[in-house]
């Protein structure tokens, strides 16, 4: 909880670096980036975060990044939010230049509170898959249904596998229709991120690493219920 950002990014960037050493010399290394936090905060703080996490990533040679976006559980919400952040990952990457980077998006189950009820839990276990499969992404995360109670056990961890697979075989090719609900989120979130992203990009002059200390510091960046300190 008393982890100075500066040196988390610095070590970030280390351990990029190396990985980008092996991606260059033939043994590509994905990386992954988690774009939640706390669990509790908004859709448009996490795209924020995921982007800038990739941005970093990228800058040290890493060619292949997965951006995991934690759900709120809100459908419509975390649907849109997936898309939003595919769009604006490549958009921003591109615009600092690196235009070879292949983006991939997880859906990360819900970070909040999970029922100790096991029966409970497969419920949010099945939602989480649910929109996982509606919001397109290149990985579904699915977390077992003793998450609230224990370490999980292969037992919990292979019933909410079975659940995963079972609905994303029966949802097959179903989506949400493309309305105006849909598009007013996505129109939302895209302002919001973008917002908070030009503020960072201007408070580090061009530089990320700089842009997110000082946009934590000046509390542009901030995430309710953070265990971190600062």
């Amino acid at each position: 909880k008393n982890y100075p950002l500066d040196k988390k990014i610095k070590n970030d960037q280390y351990n990029c670096r190396l990985a980008a050493f092996y991606t260059e010399r033939g043994a590509p290394v994905h990386v992954k980036t988690a774009a939640h936090l706390a669990g509790w905060e908004p859709p448009g703080m996490r795209i924020v975060i995921g982007i800038l996490q990739a941005l970093l990533i990228a800058e040290q040679g890493i060619k292949y990044i997965s951006i995991a976006l934690g759900q709120v559980l809100h459908l419509v919400q975390d649907v849109c939010a997936m898309t939003v952040l595919r769009e604006l990952a490549e958009e921003y990457l591109h615009r600092f230049g690196y235009k070879d980077v292949n983006i991939a998006i997880t859906a990360y189950p819900y970070q909040g509170e999970w029922s100790k009820d096991p029966d409970r839990a497969a419920a949010i276990s099945a939602w989480a898959t649910i929109i996982g499969v509606m919001g397109n992404p290149d990985w579904i995360v699915v977390k077992s249904i003793e998450e609230a109670v224990a370490a999980p056990t292969k037992q919990g961890a292979a019933t909410s596998i079975k659940i995963a697979k079972q609905l994303i075989s029966t949802l097959g090719k179903q989506r949400l229709p493309q309305g105006a609900e849909i598009k007013l989120e996505e129109k939302l979130l895209r302002l919001e991120a973008k917002a908070i992203l030009e503020r960072v990009i201007e408070l580090g002059e061009g530089d990320i690493a700089i842009g997110q200390v000082r946009a934590v510091k000046e509390g542009v960046i901030d995430i309710p219920f953070q265990p971190w300190i600062h």
